[in-house]
């Protein structure tokens, strides 16, 4: 804000620019009788080679529909297949009990 250039200019543009054109763009929710919250986790051990560290990936579904997702280099190191899908349930637990704070 102190010191513009012309790049921030451009990346300010590109932001209004996909702002305007994606302003109709909604989530849409249907009636359903069991609106439930439900996560999903799933790890994939040992994903990068280089550093071995595993990825945690979860999803959560509202109703019929997908309300948040998220994928992450696990903070901790995992020495099985279990280990590492018992980090990214436990983390998944979280995000739910979170989750359900909000609603």
């Amino acid at each position: 804000m102190q010191n513009p250039c012309e790049g921030h200019e451009s990346t300010a543009n590109r932001i209004l620019n996909h702002l305007k054109g994606t302003q109709d763009f909604r989530l849409k929710y249907t009636q359903v009788d069991d609106f439930n919250l439900i996560g999903y986790s799933y790890s994939y051990f040992d994903g990068n080679k280089e550093t071995r560290v595993s990825t945690s990936s979860y999803v959560m579904s509202l109703g019929l529909e997908f309300v948040f997702w998220r994928s992450h280099k696990q903070l901790v190191f995992t020495n099985s297949t279990t280990e590492a899908e018992y980090v990214a349930a436990a983390e998944a637990t979280k995000e739910i009990v979170q989750f359900k704070k909000i609603l």
